[in-house]
């Protein structure tokens, strides 16, 4: 078994993974766009996706 971190280290770790998060989710946000405007939709992403992969 591990040790278990202490608050701060904790924190800190939670803190790095949301900023992680962020950062990913950004990225896939920024994708999505992409893909929606080259299909002339703003916000149907299935769809998209579908249309996409069928290319």
């Amino acid at each position: 078994m591990s040790i278990p971190l202490n608050v701060k280290e904790y924190k800190d770790k939670e803190q790095d993974y949301k900023k992680y998060l962020d950062k990913v989710l950004s990225l896939i946000n920024k994708d999505n766009k992409e893909v929606d405007e080259r299909f002339g939709r703003t916000n149907n992403y299935q769809i998209n996706m579908s249309l996409y992969k069928k290319q």
